[in-house]
C-alpha cells in the first residue's frame, strides 16, 4: 500500500505562504502609491520567497511510502527512493517522544540507510500495522534532547 504525507503537516509553511500572499498584496498597493521602488522590492522579495516555499511544499508532498510484499520504499520528494527489503532491515519501530508525537524508524545496517517517518502520514496507525506484520517492531521512548538514531545503537 501507499502512504502519503498529510497537507496539514505543513502548517507553518502554509501559513509561511499566506503571510507572503498578503505582503505581496502590500508590495502591490504600495506599487500603484507613492513607493514605487519600495513596492517593486517588495513584490519581487514575496514572489521569490513564495516561489521557493511552494516548491519545498510540492517536494514534501511528492514524498510517499510503498509497502509491499517484497519491503518497503521510501520516495524522498519524488526524487530519491531508499529500498528496504524485508530480509535486509536491521530494526524497525516506533519511537515515542516525551511530547506524545510518535515515529516510525528503520535501519538497514548494511548500507547504512536510517530513516525517520513521523506520525503526520496518512493512516500511520495501518503503515505500522502493516510493517508489523512484516517485521517486529521495537519500542522506544525517548527523553528529552535524545534523538532516534542515537538510540537504536543499543538495541544493533
Amino acid at each position: 500500500m501507499k502512504y502519503v504525507f498529510k497537507t496539514g503537516a505543513f502548517k507553518r509553511l502554509i501559513f509561511f505562504i499566506v503571510l507572503l500572499a498578503l505582503i505581496l498584496l502590500i508590495g502591490i498597493y504600495l506599487l500603484f502609491s507613492v513607493m514605487v521602488p519600495v513596492g517593486i522590492l517588495i513584490i519581487v522579495g514575496t514572489s521569490y520567497l513564495g516561489y521557493l516555499s511552494i516548491r519545498m511544499l510540492k517536494k514534501q508532498l511528492a514524498s510517499s511510502i510503498l509497502v509491499n510484499d517484497v519491503g518497503m520504499m521510501i520516495d524522498f520528494f519524488g526524487e530519491d527512493e531508499v529500498e528496504f527489503p524485508w530480509e535486509k532491515l536491521t530494526i524497525a519501530g516506533i519511537g515515542e517522544y516525551e511530547n506524545g508525537a510518535k515515529s516510525l524508524f528503520v535501519y538497514r545496517e548494511d548500507s547504512d540507510k536510517f530513516v525517520e517517518v513521523p506520525d503526520n502520514i496518512y493512516d500511520f496507525e495501518n503503515l505500522v500495522g502493516e510493517i508489523a506484520g512484516k517485521k517486529e517492531l521495537v519500542k522506544i521512548s525517548l527523553a528529552r534532547g535524545e534523538t532516534l538514531k542515537n538510540r537504536i545503537k543499543e538495541f544493533i
